[in-house]
């Protein structure tokens, strides 16, 4: 009766802890000097229109640079329903999807340095996410980041096809 009045009592110590960890930032693979990326829905102006883009920012506050593939994707899931920042160690890295030449911008990032990016996105995409695959030193980290609409006009139009949009 008495161990289960204890472990009773310690579940909501273990859920508090857990919720307090995961809010930190404790993800899996996870390792101090892990680089950080944000993304966020950005317009690129050009005489003939504009193209929409996600502007992704790589801040690497390790002691190595850190070599970063980034593509977007496109999702199904409304934006209150997607879980957030997604992060996979991948045990094999030699997937098709995981090579350079599928990534639509390769960029390093120096030592204590932010990097930032445009990725062009297909209109076609209703939502969607920035996959940022991040090479270190003897690792690679997947990471999967929300992309935050600007304002309003950022939705993305299915009608157009192609990466151009005139009059954006």
């Amino acid at each position: 009766m008495i161990g289960l009045v204890i472990s009773l009592a310690a579940v909501p110590v273990v859920v508090a802890a857990a919720l307090i960890a995961t809010m930190a930032g404790i993800r899996i693979g996870d390792r101090p000097g892990d680089v950080i990326v944000t993304a966020k829905m950005g317009r690129v102006e050009h005489p003939d229109g504009c193209w929409r883009v996600v502007v992704a920012t790589v801040r690497n506050p390790g002691p190595e640079p850190v070599l970063v593939g980034l593509s977007v994707r496109g999702t199904v899931l409304p934006g209150w329903l997607d879980s957030g920042l997604s992060v996979a160690v991948p045990r094999r890295t030699t997937r098709r999807r995981l090579r350079p030449g599928r990534q639509a911008v390769l960029g390093i990032t120096g030592p204590g340095a932010t990097g930032q990016w445009q990725v062009p996105v297909a209109t076609r995409l209703f939502r969607c996410r920035l996959v940022a695959v991040a090479g270190q030193t003897g690792r690679l980290r997947v990471l999967g980041v929300p992309v935050a609409a600007q304002g309003p006009g950022t939705r993305l139009d299915s009608a157009q096809p192609g990466l151009r949009q005139p009059g954006c």
